[in-house]
């Protein structure tokens, strides 16, 4: 009978978790791939979550509302802008674009429903995943490990991502889970989010004696890796990004091709790809693109906003994540989602619900996860 119950107390988190793990899992090997796509399934059920609450629960949505119209009037300025494209290009792929966004909003009132508890089972997954992606380094030796994920930038950001939406009681030791797993992915990219939330860290003196432990864990793995050249193996790509920016700073010779390829190679590509915008700015953009990506697919979330649903969704976008880290509690998950969206375009397309799941569960949030080393007292 507690099984049962707890089902049925937690159904729709449960749901939503599925979901949202569905949502992000694109393999090309896929068992019956053919016949049926996992994150199909996925967006199945976070539509028919959706439209559930909305359709059976409107009276529990009035009274709890919206939350700040600080946040949800930019979320809802960007799925409006989907909806608008109708206007421009009356088709059917700009039909399903609306459609889609305009779940999305929805997704951010069922999520604003349940406060932290609606992410709340990203803790055990959060776990599952960094296991595997450490495993995975151990036994192949090499670098860039996805682990269950689909490829290794996809699993550092959610490796973040479910630490930060974690109950915040248990993020301070999920911590060096997280950090292991980051570790042994091999993702240029982890190394950016860790240094940057790092500093953040002591930049806000978020700290106690719990933060020893990710710490220490990060300089064991430092040391004896960096000794047995495991580290060496699984950033190799990184040093030689690094070499190449090293290069281009020094050498006074460089013709501008020699100099761009260079940088190119020191981004991997986004220098003369990832950071533009390879058409001409549209009003509305040219419509969602959520699973195409190609070499010409910008790499930066404004610049893909921007080329998507055009210069006020970008703008609403930026809006949307200053508001959720200055009047939530949940400012180190907003922090994240700016900084994937710096180097990747994931938080826009293969994480593109998890952006407005979390914005919900931030909004109407009691728990005070503003810190996540130092002691707070809970609000009610």
């Amino acid at each position: 009978m507690k099984i049962k119950a707890f089902f049925k107390e937690n159904k729709i988190p449960l749901l939503l978790a599925l979901g949202l793990l569905l949502f992000i899992a694109h393999y090309q090997n896929q068992p019956l791939l053919k016949y049926v796509f996992l994150p199909q399934i996925g967006t199945v059920i976070l539509l028919g979550v959706v439209l559930f609450f909305i359709a059976n629960r409107w009276k529990t949505i009035k009274e709890i509302g919206l939350g700040s119209k600080a946040l949800w009037i930019p979320l809802a300025v960007i799925s409006g802008s989907a909806v608008l494209r109708l206007i421009v290009q009356p088709d059917m792929e700009t039909l399903a674009g609306a459609f889609f966004m305009a779940s999305m909003f929805g997704l951010y009132i069922v999520s604003r429903q349940y406060g932290e508890k609606a992410l709340s089972f990203f803790l055990p997954i959060t776990i599952i995943g960094a296991v595997s992606i450490i495993v995975q380094a151990i036994i192949v030796q090499g670098g860039e490990n996805a682990g269950l994920f689909n490829n290794y930038a996809t699993a550092a950001q959610f490796l973040v991502f479910g630490w930060l939406v974690s109950p915040r009681k248990y993020q301070w030791w999920l911590a060096a889970i997280v950090i292991t797993g980051l570790f042994f992915s091999g993702a240029e990219e982890a190394i950016f989010y860790v240094a940057i939330i790092g500093v953040v860290i002591l930049a806000r003196r978020d700290w106690s004696r719990k933060i020893l432990l990710p710490v220490g864990i990060l300089g064991v793995l430092l040391i004896t890796c960096t000794a047995t050249g495991m580290t060496q193996i699984l950033y190799e790509r990184g040093i030689n990004m690094v070499e190449a920016a090293h290069t281009v700073i020094i050498s006074d010779g460089l013709t501008p091709v020699e100099r761009d390829e260079l940088m190119n190679e020191a981004l991997h590509g986004r220098w003369l790809y990832g950071w533009r915008i390879q058409r001409s700015i549209q009003p509305l953009g040219y419509g969602l693109e959520l699973t195409y990506h190609s070499k010409m697919t910008p790499h930066n979330i404004i610049l893909l906003v921007t080329d998507q649903l055009g210069v006020v969704a970008a703008a609403a976008w930026i809006g949307a994540m200053v508001m959720g880290v200055k009047n939530t509690k949940w400012k180190y998950g907003f922090l994240a989602l700016i900084l994937f969206g710096v180097f990747q375009p994931f938080v826009w397309t293969l994480f593109a619900p998890y952006m407005w799941a979390m914005a919900g569960s931030a909004s109407s949030s009691k728990v005070d996860t503003s810190y996540i080393f130092r002691e707070v007292v809970a609000t009610t």
